[in-house]
C-alpha cells in the first residue's frame, strides 16, 4: 500500500495502474487481502483530499530527512511533503486498521516522529511546517497531529523515553 501511495501513477492508463498495483501486492505477499482496485481507490480517494485541501501544493514523495539534536542523530523519510505558498505540510502513511478513536490514539504514538520530521524539514528548508498528519489509508482517516515542540523539549522527551525503556528492560 505504502509503495503504491508513493507512486505518481494517476496520469497512467488504468490498465497500467492495475498492473503496478497487482505487482506490488504480489511482491509484498498481500494479494489475498487487497486487490488492485482497492489500492487504486485508496490512492484516488487520498489524492482527491490532498488536491481539494491544498490545490496549489507541489507534491514531493519520499523526502529523506536527517536531524542532529545534541547527541541524537535522527534519520527518516517523510512519505509526502506538500509545499504550499504558506509553508509545508507533512503526511506520513500508516497501515493500521481501526475506528476513529483507535486511529486517533494510534496517531498520537507517532507524535515524536512527526516532531522530528518538522524540526528537520524546517532546518533543511528554512520554511515553516504548517501541519503534520498521519494518513491511515485502510480507513481513509487523515489525523492532524501537529505538535509544536521545541528542540529542547523534544530532546528531553527522547531522554525520558529512553530511560523508561531502560528501566523496564532491567525490571
Amino acid at each position: 500500500m505504502h509503495c503504491f501511495l508513493c507512486c505518481d501513477s494517476s496520469a497512467l492508463p488504468v490498465a497500467e495502474r492495475e498492473q503496478i498495483a497487482a505487482e506490488l501486492l504480489e511482491a509484498n505477499n498481500v494479494s489475498a487481502s487487497l486487490k488492485s482496485a482497492d489500492l487504486i481507490n485508496i490512492y484516488d480517494r487520498f489524492f482527491a483530499v490532498v488536491q481539494n485541501r491544498w490545490p496549489d501544493a507541489k507534491i514531493r514523495r519520499e523526502w529523506p530527512l536527517a536531524l542532529t539534536l545534541g547527541k541524537f542523530e535522527l534519520h527518516g523519510t517523510a512519505d509526502l511533503v506538500l509545499e504550499t505558498a504558506g509553508g509545508i505540510v507533512i503526511i506520513d502513511h500508516k497501515t493500521f486498521p481501526g475506528n476513529a478513536n483507535d486511529l486517533t490514539e494510534k496517531a498520537k504514538s507517532f507524535a515524536a516522529q512527526m516532531v522530528a520530521y518538522r524540526l528537520a524539514m524546517e532546518k533543511a528548508t528554512g520554511k515553516t511546517v504548517l501541519a503534520t498528519f498521519i494518513h491511515f489509508p485502510v480507513s481513509g482517516y487523515l489525523v492532524d497531529i501537529s505538535v509544536k515542540e521545541t528542540p529542547d523539549t523534544f530532546i528531553e522527551q527522547c531522554i525520558s523515553a529512553t530511560r523508561k525503556q531502560e528501566a523496564s528492560a532491567v525490571a
